[in-house]
C-alpha cells in the first residue's frame, strides 16, 4: 500500500495531506496529497480540479488509500474545458493506485502512475514420511486439544519441550470469566524468552492476562515476547482462597512480513499426491486476536479463515494417488497489520499417512 503520509511528511514540496471520505470533492489551493478513503458500496468518488488551480507547475497526488478503486472508481474531472491527458476525465480503477498530476497552465497530465505489483514468498512442504494430522507453513500453532483448568489447588500449566527452539508467542483462548474471592486474578507466562535481535533471557516472565475475571469466552490473548523451550502458565490471586480460570493454550508463530503492515493479494498451492486421501484440506488463516473459538476438549487453533480448499472446491478436494493438485485465490486484498501482531498461517491437513509427495505454497502481498 502507498503510505503517502509517511513518504512525504518530511518533504518541503509535499506537506498537506487531505483525506477524502465523501462522494464528491473539489480540489483546494492548499491540497497537495488526496488520500481517498470513501467506501460506500458501488459508489464513485468524483474529484474536481477547479479552473483556478490550472497553474503552470501545479502538482497534485491522488491516492486510493484504502484499496477500493477497483470497486469504487475514482473519477477525476475538470471544472472547465481543461483536459487530463487529452481527455475530459481520468478514472482510477485499480486498488491502491496512486497518480501524480501536473499542470502546464492549460491542461493536466499524468506524470506518474503507481500501480503496485505484489511480491511473493514461497513455502515448501514434503510429507512422504508424515503421519496423519495437521501441519503448518509460514508459521505454526502448537497446542493441545484439551483445555487447562487452573485453580487454587492447581496453579500451573506447562507446555513445550525443554530446549526446543520454538521462538514463538505464548497464547490462550479464554473459556469464560475467571472467578476469585481475592482482589485480582492474573495469568503469567514464565520461561526463557528470545527476541528478534537474538537476546536470550532465562527465567523471564510476562503477564498474559492481567484481569482473568474480565475475560470473556473465546477471547484471545498472547504474549509480546517469544519463548524457547518449555513455558509455564501460572494463575495467581492476591488474597484469594478460592479461584479458577479455564482456557485453551499453546504457542504460535506467523508470517508478519518483518513486523510490517501488508495487503494479502494472492494465495496459491501446487502439489503432487502420493496416496489417495479423502480428508485432505488446505486453510489460509489470518492470525489476529479475532476468530478464535474455545473448546474444552476439541480445540482447533487459528484465527479468521481467509481461504479454505474444501469450502471453495467442495467435493473436488480429495487427493488421488499419483495425481497433481492445485488451489488458488486471487484479488484477496486482506489488510494484515504485521506491526500489530497479525500475520498469516497455512495449515495442511491429511487423513492418510504420506498422502502428499510435495506441496509448494505461494503468497503474494503488497507492502
Amino acid at each position: 500500500m502507498t503510505d503517502l503520509t509517511q513518504i512525504f511528511n518530511n518533504s518541503s514540496t509535499f506537506q498537506n495531506v487531505t483525506t477524502v471520505n465523501t462522494a464528491t470533492y473539489d480540489l483546494l489551493t492548499g491540497d497537495q496529497i488526496l488520500n481517498v478513503t470513501y467506501t460506500s458500496t458501488g459508489a464513485v468518488t468524483s474529484l474536481t480540479l477547479p479552473t483556478a488551480q490550472v497553474v503552470a507547475g501545479r502538482t497534485i497526488i491522488i491516492n486510493d488509500a484504502d484499496g477500493n478503486a477497483k470497486t469504487n472508481h475514482i473519477t477525476i474531472d475538470t471544472e472547465g474545458a481543461e483536459l487530463i491527458d487529452g481527455g475530459a476525465t481520468h478514472v482510477m480503477a485499480t486498488n491502491y493506485e496512486c497518480i501524480l498530476l501536473f499542470s502546464d497552465g492549460t491542461n493536466w497530465y499524468t506524470i506518474a502512475n503507481y500501480q503496485l505489483s505484489p511480491s511473493f514468498k514461497s513455502y515448501n512442504y514434503s510429507a512422504r514420511t508424515t503421519a496423519v494430522g495437521t501441519y503448518y507453513l509460514a508459521g505454526f500453532y502448537n497446542n493441545p486439544a484439551t483445555d487447562s483448568n487452573l485453580n487454587q489447588g492447581s496453579l500451573t500449566q506447562a507446555w513445550g519441550s525443554a530446549d526446543n527452539p520454538y521462538a514463538s508467542h505464548a497464547f490462550i483462548v479464554a473459556g469464560g470469566v475467571g472467578t476469585t474471592d481475592g482482589s485480582d486474578l492474573v495469568l503469567t507466562v514464565t520461561g526463557t524468552s528470545i527476541n528478534d535481535a537474538g537476546t536470550r533471557t532465562p527465567t523471564d516472565s510476562e503477564v498474559i492476562v492481567a484481569d482473568c475475571v474480565g475475560a470473556s469466552t473465546d477471547q484471545y490473548y498472547a504474549t509480546s515476547k517469544k519463548w524457547i523451550g518449555t513455558v509455564t502458565f501460572t494463575l495467581s490471586s492476591t488474597g484469594g482462597a478460592t479461584f479458577n480460570f479455564d482456557f485453551n493454550y499453546g504457542l504460535c508463530k506467523y508470517e508478519d512480513w518483518g513486523n510490517r503492515r501488508f495487503i494479502l493479494t494472492d494465495f496459491e498451492c501446487v502439489g503432487l499426491c502420493n496416496a489417495t486421501d479423502g480428508s485432505f484440506d488446505i486453510i489460509l488463516y489470518k492470525h489476529s486476536s479475532t476468530g478464535w473459538t474455545y473448546s474444552a476438549g476439541a480445540f482447533i487453533a487459528g484465527g479468521t479463515i481467509i481461504a479454505q480448499m474444501t469450502t471453495v472446491h467442495s467435493t473436488e478436494s480429495e487427493l488421488d494417488g499419483g495425481e497433481e493438485f492445485a488451489f488458488k485465490r486471487s484479488s484477496l486484498m486482506d489488510i494484515i497489520n504485521g506491526e500489530l501482531s497479525e500475520g498469516l498461517v497455512i495449515s495442511v491437513t491429511t487423513g492418510v499417512n504420506n498422502s502428499i509427495s510435495f506441496l509448494n505454497a505461494h503468497v503474494g502481498v503488497i507492502h
